[in-house]
Order: structure tokens, then sequence, then C-alpha cells
């Protein structure tokens, strides 16, 4: 397995104005696997910061809910949202704070923005199939997979500028293949490395980092029971090129990912072939998403 190189580490580490994990979403992180959390404890948590609780509560006001009173209290709206969608808005709004809410990018972010929400979505769809837990935690690495993308664009723009002049004169050229040329390592190792600097769940940090690591010589079987979150994450991207979430990326040849979906079918749809169950899937996440649509705006 691939290491990221000690030339990019060191010039990570150098960056003093380095995204730095908001203390909510860690202390979110935290209780995701605590089922004794309750809606006053999660209350408490977002009103320590008043940027996010006024936030939240727009977006619990907005026409999305078309609640007819006033949601006025951050235990109010959770009440009416529920605890789990509130978990997954209150992430959605802080990495948007971190990442994509950034001048001067290379890449369209209102595109990326989309296909983030989308792949946090399509993670937790998969991370449920295969009964993994927390799912709160599919949902954030999902949400927060292709950082790597944003990061060395804010902090190596003209590099990353000859990424894209790689993948515009090599179209056999994935992103990941440009990225390994300029920089001798990719967006899903640096994304790992910081996700691992955040104190991310070990878990999370494997995924983000081995999803686009095809392997070719495991068992199958084995690798989703060790890997169900890398799976799902691998999945995730498979369906967001399939359905047209990943204008945001110029390359032509699609990066290598971890696992085919192909490999991925339920029980009760092994009598139908591989083309008509990835179908069934597609249709599936689109709903999903367009449930979530209100994250787009967030």
């Amino acid at each position: 397995m691939r290491m990221l190189s000690e030339t990019i580490i060191k010039r990570l580490s150098r960056i003093e104005d380095l995204p730095s994990m908001p203390h909510v979403l860690t202390e979110i992180i935290s209780m995701l696997d605590n089922e004794n959390m309750t809606s006053k404890n999660l209350a408490n948590l977002i009103e320590k910061d008043q940027m996010l609780v006024t936030r939240l509560l727009r977006v619990a006001n907005s026409p999305y809910y078309g609640f007819s009173r006033k949601i006025s209290t951050i235990e109010l709206a959770i009440a009416l949202i529920g605890l789990n969608t509130i978990k997954d808005i209150v992430t959605s709004i802080l990495v948007k704070r971190i990442f994509v809410s950034k001048a001067d990018s290379l890449i369209n972010m209102e595109s990326y923005w989309k296909y983030s929400i989308f792949c946090a979505t399509a993670t937790k769809y998969f991370a449920a199939k295969m009964d993994y837990k927390p799912l709160g935690e599919a949902f954030i690495t999902g949400l927060m997979h292709d950082m790597g993308v944003v990061l060395l664009n804010m902090y190596f723009q003209d590099e990353y500028e000859q990424v894209f002049e790689e993948l515009e004169e090599n179209e056999n050229y994935s992103l990941i293949n440009a990225e390994q040329k300029v920089f001798n390592s990719n967006h899903a190792e640096v994304a790992s490395w910081l996700a691992d600097k955040w104190n991310l769940p070990s878990k999370m940090c494997t995924a983000i980092k081995n999803h686009h690591y095809y392997f070719n010589t495991v068992d199958v079987e084995n690798v989703i029971s060790e890997q169900p979150l890398t799976v799902s994450l691998a999945l995730s991207e498979y369906f967001a090129k399939k359905i047209g979430f990943m204008d945001w990326n110029p390359e032509s040849n699609d990066s290598d990912l971890f696992i085919s979906p192909d490999l991925f079918l339920d029980e009760e749809e092994s009598n139908m072939d591989a083309e008509s169950s990835i179908y069934l899937i597609q249709q599936d996440l689109i709903k999903l998403y367009e449930n979530n649509i209100l994250f787009t705006e967030l």
C-alpha cells in the first residue's frame, strides 16, 4: 500500500493556516457511537457555536421544511427534524465552512459540493446495506473523502494547475495519475493524512486513503468484511460518476476505485443481472439525494 510522500508531509506541515477540525464536529464524531445521546445533549453542543446556531435555525425555518410555526430553539429543531438528520446537517455546514467557501479555486466548488453531498448520502446508503455502524461515520466519510483535492488546490495552486494541464494533454490520465506525476502523491493520501491529523476514527482514515486503491488479488468477501466503509465509499464515487456528479473533475479516464460495483448485489437481487441491479441502486441513490437537496444549499 502506498504511503504519503515525506516531501508532501513536510510541505503540508509547514502551512500555518492549515484547516483545523471544528470543536463541535469533533464532539459530534465522538458521540456517534453513543446510543444514549439525547436531543438536549446535541442541542447543548451546537449552542456552543453561535454561527452554527444561526445557520441551523435558518435551515429549520426554510421553505424546504415548511413548518407552520417559527423554530426558535435548537432543541425544537432537533425534535421536529430528527436527531440523525440534524447531525448530518450540522456536519455539512461545518465541512462546507472549512473547505468549500474558499476563493481562487481551480475547480467549480458549487459542483464539487453537490458531489460531496451525493457521496455522503450514497456512502451512508451502502454502509447501511452492510450493517456498518455508526452510520454517521459513513456520511462524514463520504462528505470529506475528497478534501485532499481542495487542500492541494488551496495551498499548491500552481502545481495543481499542472495537474489539470496533464489531464488536458493526456486523455489516458486519470486525476490520480496526474496528481502522482506532479506531486508523487494523490488527493486520497493527502485527505487521509489530514483526517489522521484531526484524530478522526481509524476506519474513516483508512477508507479515505484506500478508496482509490484497486485490489485485484484478494477475496471480495474478505474485503467487504474487513473494509465495509472503504467499499461503501468507493461505490459512492462510482455512482457519482455514473449519474453525473463529477463534472468538476476534468479527467477523461476514470481513477481506479477500491471495488467494482457489479460485485455488490443484494441477496434479493441475486436473480438479476449486474446491470439491472446497478440500475435499481442508481434510482435509490437519486431519490435519496433529492431528499437531501437542501444540503447542497447550506
